[in-house]
């Protein structure tokens, strides 16, 4: 796996690096390393592979849902009820609840006041129970950052014609993605130069 390779070799060259999030593509929905992230304390957010597979019925009682949203026994999916970020706990309520009338669903499937509660702890089900969950804003608004990635891989392999080398050697391949790389860097500082210009 190319993630692999590319994670430790940047560990060796800059071991200062502080790294708190980490955005993969479904390509690395992965059990190993939703653990491996766990262990070093980083939050990932992984694109769901859904050909691994998606709904997980949890310790036999309810279904998880691509988004790592529980499905209650009647079939709702259930609200989001915060987070505990120390236990690695996400914490969800009945979807058919009001602070007023308490539980109002027509089948409800608990006799508690204000319907089912159920926490969530990733250790579980880490490939589907995210902090956040994938359905929150929060996952999507800095999922979005992977967009930088592809444009950038884009531009390597089409508009730099990376993969046309035909080189035997590894390093080979390494020399020309770095001049590659370079010439991804003096593209930015042209454009950079280009509108410091225009205000100047």
């Amino acid at each position: 796996m190319g993630f692999v390779h590319a994670w430790f070799t940047m560990k060796q060259i800059l071991p200062s690096i502080n790294v708190n999030n980490l955005l993969l593509d479904a390509a690395h929905d992965a059990m190993v390393i939703y653990e491996y992230c766990r262990e070093i304390n980083v939050l990932p957010f992984i694109d769901l592979n859904v050909k691994k597979g998606v709904n997980s019925k949890h310790k036999e009682k309810f279904i998880i849902d691509k988004d790592g949203i529980p499905i209650c026994p009647t079939g709702h999916k259930m609200k989001s009820n915060g987070i505990e970020k120390a236990k690695y706990r996400a914490k969800f309520r009945c979807p058919k609840t009001s602070r007023s009338k308490g539980c109002f669903c027509d089948n409800p499937c608990s006799n508690a006041k204000f319907g089912l509660n159920i926490h969530l702890a990733t250790k579980d089900n880490p490939r589907l129970i995210n902090i956040p969950s994938r359905s929150s804003k929060e996952w999507k608004e800095e999922y979005k950052k992977r967009t930088s990635v592809e444009r950038t891989i884009k531009r390597q392999k089409i508009d730099y014609h990376l993969e046309k080398g035909n080189h035997r050697s590894s390093k080979m391949w390494y020399s020309r993605l770095y001049a590659i790389m370079m010439l991804q860097h003096l593209d930015a500082w042209f454009v950079s130069n280009k509108i410091d210009s225009l205000f100047n």
